[in-house]
């Protein structure tokens, strides 16, 4: 049966993806993870918290002071629960940051250009002139596409900025990182080359082997 490039290209980043985050959550998960327990002990009691906070929020008056201080309280328990989430999930982070380096950046380099699913689908990553794409290349391409950048970006911001300062830096670069992820969706399903937003940034394209 054939199999259009972009199919092809999907079936691939779905089985990579399958792949490192299972992985990734074996590397992750409780004993491993010195901070797993903590993690759901903090879910646990922000929902309690929640359920306690919706309770005494029903039948108040928008309009009176009661209701500004809930909206406060509200925004508060919420940068909180932000704030220690991200503390708590670093280790985390960083082990998804390490085996996304291996899988996606140092795997396709000794594999001329393929992750497994890519070399499942017979797919490989080149420069768009056709010869063998570089290191460098490769990982600027994969940092961007997968937003491994973004969560190495996090964990810096994190013991730099202060709580305030880093709870608005965490919404913008997650905004920034669904537009990033949107740009890439268009580019390679209209461009009729089927670049992605990486691809133009990295010289790159993906291309069949033959």
């Amino acid at each position: 049966m054939y199999l259009s490039t972009t199919v092809k290209r999907v079936i691939a980043c779905i089985l990579d993806v399958l792949l490192m985050g299972m992985i990734s959550l074996a590397l992750s998960i409780s004993p491993l993870n010195p901070n797993a327990n903590k993690v759901q002990e903090l879910e646990a009691g922000y929902k309690e918290e929640m359920e306690d906070w919706s309770e005494r929020a029903t039948g108040v008056d928008e309009s009176s002071s009661e209701a500004l201080e809930l909206i406060k309280e509200y925004r508060t328990l919420n940068e909180n629960f932000i704030y220690d989430g991200a503390k708590l999930s670093i280790y985390e982070n960083l082990i998804t940051i390490i085996v996304s380096i291996v899988y996606f950046i140092i795997v396709p380099f000794f594999m001329d250009g393929s992750t497994l699913g890519k070399k499942i689908m017979k797919l490989k990553i080149s420069k768009v002139g056709g010869e063998p794409v570089s290191f460098g290349w490769i990982f600027i391409r994969e940092m961007l596409l997968y937003g491994i950048v973004f969560n190495i970006v996090d964990i810096i911001a994190m013991y730099v900025l202060s709580k305030n300062t880093f709870i608005s830096f965490y919404v913008l670069l997650s905004y920034a990182s669904y537009i990033f992820g949107i740009a890439v969706i268009v580019t390679t399903l209209f461009r009729q080359d089927k670049r992605g937003l990486h691809d133009l940034i990295a010289g790159t394209i993906v291309e069949e082997r033959k």
